[in-house]
């Protein structure tokens, strides 16, 4: 596949290859089969290679050994990040089918794990720290494993801002994130040539939406049980999850069902209270926040640990007229990223100035009572995958975690030489090239959604 995407690159295989089985014959003579390592560190080292990894830290293994048994974390160091059929799993991990739904349920019951139905069969997949176990726990409005709730939130408050290692491996370098900022359509200017398409438009998504939750906010939730509430004073219950997504979170209480409308409501409630809304992809996507600058970790991302990157902007940017701009200081108060400062031109007044960290969010814009502000379309349009799976191979080309996505048993010695193989192979010219050109990462992300989708179809068959 990668020559058919790069026909011009040549590559010399001899000059690597003696290191590649190298590597294999020594990682393979390193492997310790010893089955009493410890299952929370193995729990650790699982999530650490999911796409928002999990960097060790002793806080991190007090959190794992609140929410899982050994016995749950060992399983749960043994799932697929991808959704994968029950009666594979069973096959991979030599676990009978009953057995492992009852193991695997509760996992899901927990927000450890994403259960799906497709085609009449279960389907699994590991869900990561953020987004994953993080938001569940937190938005969950019941608690029915009597958690310690308080303390996991103090102790996921104490992982996230004890150093910066988490908040880079969610947020590295890269153009695709968790998330994508959604404009205030209403911010933007009636003109031609800025079309703004359905994808970009939140009131769109939630119009075309199948099946709608809402849950409450995690971050808000997590800084109420804090003792630090929402400066805004916005409101909790503003989460919302779309179709699939959405029979997830009914299905283990994390939510409840609103109608189309309802959603549109909600969504005018949290733009009257400034708040952020973000989502993930083109078509079908799984959920939309709407965030305040205080509380939101993706936002915190970007201002608290200075990761410009954190969150994808808008394809708008705010500009100011500075003729009409009285320098109140509005804009800067309300603005979720503190993108906006109040200072003196060259003639002693006060203006809006704007940095370029701006989101492109709008909500500026839609508090200036002077028409002062006004959005724009950005010189060149940001990336947007097409899909959740575009989205995690885009993310995991850009990480370096190309090989986790598609090696995911590590107790298989296949998928650990493979994957040990791969992980070097993403250092190569070839992968090297795709991922700093976007054109021909494109192609390549296109062509790997095509054959997947060709796999999922002779599976249906």
């Amino acid at each position: 596949m990668l020559t058919s995407l790069i026909p011009k690159i040549k590559v010399q295989p001899k000059q690597y290859l003696p290191s590649l089985f190298q590597s294999v014959i020594r990682f393979h003579g390193n492997h310790s089969h010893d089955g009493d390592d410890d299952a929370y560190e193995k729990y650790q080292k699982r999530l650490d290679r999911t796409l928002t990894g999990a960097p060790a830290s002793e806080t991190l293994m007090k959190i794992l050994k609140i929410i899982a048994t050994p016995k749950e974390a060992r399983l749960a160091s043994r799932l697929p990040s991808m959704p994968t059929p029950i009666s594979k799993l069973s096959k991979e991990l030599k676990i009978p089918i009953k057995e492992l739904d009852e193991q695997i349920s509760v996992l899901a019951d927990k927000g450890l794990v994403i259960d799906m139905q497709i085609n009449n069969e279960k389907y699994f997949s590991l869900v990561p720290i953020v987004i994953g176990f993080f938001e569940f726990l937190m938005m969950r409005a019941n608690n029915p494993y009597d958690l310690p709730i308080v303390e996991i939130t103090q102790l996921f408050d104490r992982y996230i801002f004890e150093n910066d290692k988490f908040a880079n491996s969610v947020f590295p370098a890269g153009e695709t994130q968790i998330g994508r900022t959604l404009v205030h359509e209403e911010t933007l200017p009636q003109m031609n040539d800025a079309k703004i398409y359905d994808y970009e438009r939140a009131t769109e998504i939630i119009k075309s939406a199948k099946k709608i939750t809402v849950s409450l906010c995690c971050c808000r939730m997590k800084s109420q049980r804090l003792n630090h509430p929402c400066k805004k004073d916005a409101p909790l219950e503003t989460c919302l999850t779309f179709d699939r997504a959405a029979d997830y979170i009914l299905r283990h209480n994390f939510g409840k069902e609103i109608t189309n409308q309802r959603g549109l409501e909600i969504l005018k409630q949290a733009k009257e209270y400034g708040l952020v809304q973000i989502d993930n992809v083109k078509y079908e996507p799984t959920y939309m926040c709407n965030c305040c600058g205080c509380c939101c970790g993706m936002l915190q991302g970007l201002k608290t640990f200075n990761l410009p990157h954190a969150v994808v902007t808008s394809n708008y940017i705010m500009q100011v007229d500075t003729e009409k701009c009285i320098g109140c200081g509005k804009c800067a108060k309300e603005c979720p990223i503190d993108a906006i400062e109040i200072k003196k031109d060259s003639n002693g007044k006060k203006k809006a100035i704007r940095s370029d960290i701006c989101l492109g969010c709008g909500v500026c814009v839609s508090k200036c009572k002077f028409g002062a502000l006004s959005m724009k379309p950005r010189k060149e349009r940001v990336y947007t995958p097409e899909t959740v799976f575009e989205r995690y191979i885009a993310m995991a080309l850009e990480r370096g975690k190309l090989a986790n996505l598609l090696f995911e048993y590590p107790e298989k010695f296949s998928h650990r030489a493979l994957g040990r193989i791969f992980s070097m192979m993403e250092k190569l010219p070839p992968l090297t090239i795709i991922k700093n050109n976007k054109k021909l990462k494109s192609r390549f992300i296109a062509k790997m959604a095509e054959n997947a989708k060709k796999k999922a179809i002779k599976t249906k068959k």
